[in-house]
């Protein structure tokens, strides 16, 4: 209690980092109500001053609708401003928001942009999307080479459905030279996060698959992911 009065003292004279605090600790009662109020107005309050953790956390809300009505608009507002001073989340969420032309026109280089800059900063969700991004040819030019790069970046973060990715291309040799070993060292990865696909293929490979054959196996392809985490 000391430190929570405390905090509100710091943040009722205008210390920034002290209201941001304040409204993380109330938001932490999702149960009640006027906490979660008191906890906006206090994102409010810090994010206004130019906070960067509350001008994502309020940009945050208002996409998911905590507290306030759901309004990407002034949601992209928030997120633009945390996401200029390196906010990977903001930038991850910002992305997302050009991608489905959330609160902004949709625009397929700006959302690569922008998940190019949390990916950056080792975004594993956004080094994914990076990856599927050059392996369709999305707001890019289709480039596998890059694209296994990018889900490379992601997998070594222990991303699994990347884990799976790069073993489909060492597989297919797409992007990189076929490689049944290392598409069985990738799908152990996955394998031993608990991905079953990535079981039963390392079993298919083990019994004499060869790179690029599909007469004896069923075809593995990438997986894809939606935006929104």
């Amino acid at each position: 209690m000391k430190i929570k009065s405390h905090l509100r003292t710091l943040a009722i004279n205008g210390n920034i980092h002290a209201q941001y605090q304040l409204a993380e600790k109330l938001a932490r009662r999702r149960q009640n109500a006027s906490s979660l109020r008191e906890a906006l107005t206090w994102l409010r309050k810090a994010a206004s001053a130019g906070h960067r953790g509350a001008e994502y956390a309020l940009g945050n809300w208002l996409i998911h609708g905590i507290v306030v009505k759901k309004n990407y608009k002034n949601a992209v507002k928030w997120l633009l401003r945390a996401a200029r001073k390196a906010s990977v989340e903001a930038q991850y969420d910002l992305a997302v928001c050009y991608a489905k032309g959330e609160g902004i026109r949709r625009n397929r280089q700006e959302a690569l942009r922008w998940f190019k800059k949390a990916a950056a900063l080792a975004d594993p969700d956004a080094q994914f999307h990076v990856g599927q991004a050059y392996e369709l040819g999305v707001g890019t030019t289709r480039n596998l080479r890059l694209s296994l790069n990018w889900f490379r970046k992601a997998a070594s973060q222990g991303d699994v459905d990347a884990q799976w990715n790069v073993a489909v291309a060492y597989e297919h040799g797409a992007g990189v030279r076929a490689n049944v070993k290392e598409a069985i060292r990738w799908y152990r990865k996955a394998a031993y996060q608990g991905d079953r696909q990535a079981r039963l293929a390392i079993d298919e490979l083990r019994d004499g698959g060869k790179p690029g054959d599909t007469t004896r196996r069923k075809k593995r392809v990438a997986r894809k992911r939606g935006d929104r985490k």
